[in-house]
C-alpha cells in the first residue's frame, strides 16, 4: 500500500529488528491455537479470506493518501486522514465478506484471526526493514526518522508493539464477529475503527504507554460485546 507511514495500518509499528519482529509473529501463532481448542480448526480456507479482505481493503485507502498528499503535505494531516478512512475501508469490505463467504461461528472466528495475522506479517516486516533503513544515512532514512519522530514511536520499547499487535488481534476478530452477528453492526465497527486507530495515532505523539493502554482498553470492550452478540 502507498502510505506516508512506516507501517501499512495504524495499528502496526515498526520495531527495532528481527527479534521484535518474531515477537510480532508469537500473536498469530498464540491466537490460533487458541482458537483451535476454543472453536475448533483450523479453518485455513476462512483464515486466507480474512487475510486477502485485509489486503483488499488496503486498496480502498490509496485514493485517500492520494488526495490528502494533493490536498495538504503535512504527514501528521495525512496520516489523521488515512486513520479516519480505515474504518470505512476496512469495515465495508469486512461485512460484505463475512456476510457472502462466512456461514458458522468458527469459520467467523478464523476470519477474522486471518485478516489480524496478515497484517501482523506486514508489521513484522517492517520492524525488520525499518532500522537497515534507518542505518542508511541518506535522504530516504533521514524521511522514514522524521516521520517516526511525528509519530512518537522512534526509541519505544518493543513489547508496546506487541502489546499493539495483541489489541488490533482482538479488534479484528471482535469486529468480524459484530458484523457476523449483525451485518448492520458494520455501521458502528466503521466508527469504532476509525476513532481507535485516531485515538492511538494521536496519543502515541504524546505517551507511548497510555496511547497503547487505551487502544487495548477499546479492543477488550469490542471484544467482549462482540462475543456476547455472536454467542
Amino acid at each position: 500500500m502507498s502510505d506516508t507511514r512506516i507501517r501499512p495500518t495504524p495499528t502496526a509499528r515498526a520495531g527495532p529488528g528481527p527479534a521484535t519482529a518474531l515477537a510480532f509473529l508469537l500473536v498469530p501463532v498464540v491466537t490460533a491455537v487458541v482458537a483451535a481448542v476454543v472453536v475448533g480448526g483450523p479453518a485455513w480456507g476462512a483464515a486466507g479470506l480474512g487475510a486477502l479482505g485485509w489486503l483488499a481493503s488496503m486498496w480502498l485507502r490509496i485514493p485517500v493518501v492520494l488526495v490528502a498528499r494533493k490536498l495538504t503535505g503535512d504527514k501528521g494531516r495525512v496520516a489523521t486522514a488515512v486513520s479516519l478512512a480505515s474504518g470505512p475501508a476496512e469495515e465495508i469490505v469486512r461485512v460484505v465478506g463475512v456476510t457472502l463467504l462466512v456461514a458458522a461461528l468458527p469459520r467467523a472466528v478464523w476470519f477474522g484471526l486471518g485478516w489480524a495475522a496478515v497484517e501482523v506479517v506486514f508489521a513484522a516486516a517492517n520492524a525488520v526493514v525499518v532500522p537497515i533503513l534507518l542505518r542508511r544515512g541518506d535522504e530516504k532514512s533521514r524521511e522514514i526518522k522524521e516521520i517516526l519522530e511525528s509519530q512518537g514511536v522512534l526509541g519505544a520499547a518493543p513489547a508496546y508493539g506487541v502489546l499493539e499487535r495483541v489489541s488490533a488481534t482482538a479488534l479484528h476478530l471482535g469486529f468480524t464477529l459484530l458484523v457476523f452477528a449483525n451485518p448492520w453492526y458494520a455501521v458502528a465497527t466503521a466508527v469504532v475503527h476509525s476513532a481507535a486507530n485516531l485515538a492511538i495515532t494521536v496519543l502515541v505523539r504524546r505517551s507511548v504507554p497510555r496511547g497503547e493502554l487505551v487502544f487495548a482498553g477499546i479492543a477488550v470492550i469490542v471484544l467482549a460485546l462482540a462475543v456476547q452478540a455472536a454467542a
